[in-house]
């Protein structure tokens, strides 16, 4: 979108190519309709008029089927101005993100920055360039504290954010706020994250009810779910669960096993049954020390460990329970594969997530009854996995 703005469409094709890959291996309808037609008017501006109207008829069409009637219509638009254009009106031209839009793509990016994932100094230097906009400038500002480890800087964000997500859709609002939910549990800041993640399930639930609103309120609810697990309130997570399994259920969702599971392993929490285990606890002190004393490189690949180790300690707690059906196996592998392939979308040669999504697909074959092997994973992940199945072949 920034690229579209400076006039440069070949270089914001470029990344609409990639957006649209990573979109379609993760099952994002409405993100792939979206891409789809800004790849649209891309083409129709560079004279490919008829890739530019499959592009648009293709995302009518992904629309229609998901039941979004008022996205559908505005492509319906765009379209017929094509139409227009090619019998002798006016060409249309990209449009430009929202401001709410904006706020949620440059929101991500700094969480992609602070994850490893991007470097930092393009992104800055992007932000730099738009806080010349005198409405962007309080977000911009944010955002760049954010890159230098503010605390504050989600908070502040949250705030300055808010007129800019009032001009958005529900759907667009609810985007940006979970990116900025992300970005203070990036920032250790709870307090912001419950507040981004909680009006992110609001505007998610006035958003409308097709298929693919609902599974990203579905996410929306498990992340403020993971919240509350996070603190220990297990009763505030059960209900969230409970309704993240009763939409997986309406909408057909993959992780609906895994789901399934999350939520029983939440009630013997909150019953005391399966109680926090004291060695993840002394885990989690041991690494906030260490976040500390580390160079930016160290502290990405451990902001992925942080967020890969519970996927794996989740694995072996629930493989521990001697009741586990092979079914039951089979429905948290498919959850914890579909967890990898997010892992690495996007992805380059070095990235610490291709890592973590080896050591992923190391505990989906130990749940389909393969040997772990091991020496194939990099450290850290190997000596984690190797005291786990330590640990489980001792119980």
């Amino acid at each position: 979108g920034v690229l579209v703005t400076r006039g440069d469409l070949g270089g914001a094709m470029g990344l609409y190519e990639q957006s649209l890959a990573i979109k379609a291996s993760l099952g994002d309808v409405r993100g792939k309709s979206a891409t789809l037609v800004m790849m649209a008017q891309i083409r129709f501006v560079r004279g490919e008029h008829d890739r530019a109207l499959s592009n648009a008829r293709e995302s009518f069409g992904l629309l229609q089927a998901m039941g979004a009637v008022a996205d559908a219509a505005q492509v319906a638009e765009i379209i017929q101005q094509m139409e227009a254009a090619m019998a002798g009106g006016a060409t249309p031209q990209p449009s430009a993100l929202t401001p709410a839009q904006l706020v949620g793509a440059l929101t991500g990016a700094v969480v992609r920055v602070l994850r490893g994932q991007l470097p930092g100094a393009g992104v800055q230097a992007d932000l730099a360039r738009l806080s010349a906009e005198e409405t962007l400038t309080p977000s911009i500002a944010a955002l760049l504290a954010a890159i230098e480890g503010k605390t504050n800087a989600a908070a502040t964000l949250l705030t300055a954010a808010e007129p800019l997500l009032a001009q958005g859709t529900p759907a667009e609002r609810a985007d940006a706020l979970v990116g900025i939910g992300n970005l203070a549990a990036q920032l250790n800041d709870g307090a912001t994250e419950l507040r981004a993640r909680q009006v992110a399930v609001a505007a998610f639930r006035e958003a409308g009810d097709d298929q693919q609103n609902l599974v990203n309120l579905s996410i929306a609810l498990y992340n403020l779910a993971i919240f509350h697990a996070g603190q220990e309130q297990y009763a505030a997570a059960i209900p969230l669960l409970e309704e993240v399994v009763a939409l997986d259920e309406r909408t057909g969702h993959p992780d609906l096993a895994s789901d399934r599971a999350k939520l029983e392993a939440m009630r013997q929490r909150a019953a005391g049954v399966l109680p926090v285990d004291s060695d993840e606890q002394e885990a989690a002190v041991a690494m906030e020390a260490m976040l500390s004393q580390l160079t930016p490189a160290q502290q990405a690949e451990f902001r992925v460990l942080s967020q890969v180790v519970p996927l794996l300690q989740q694995g072996i707690a629930l493989l521990r329970q001697p009741g586990i059906t092979a079914a039951e196996r089979g429905r948290l592998a498919a959850g914890l594969e579909q967890a990898a392939q997010q892992a690495e979308a996007g992805e380059v040669a070095g990235s610490p997530w291709l890592a973590a999504a080896a050591a992923l697909r190391t505990l989906v074959g130990w749940l389909h009854g393969t040997p772990p092997h091991l020496e194939a994973l990099e450290e850290p992940y190997r000596s984690l996995v190797a005291q786990m199945v330590e640990r489980t072949d001792d119980e």
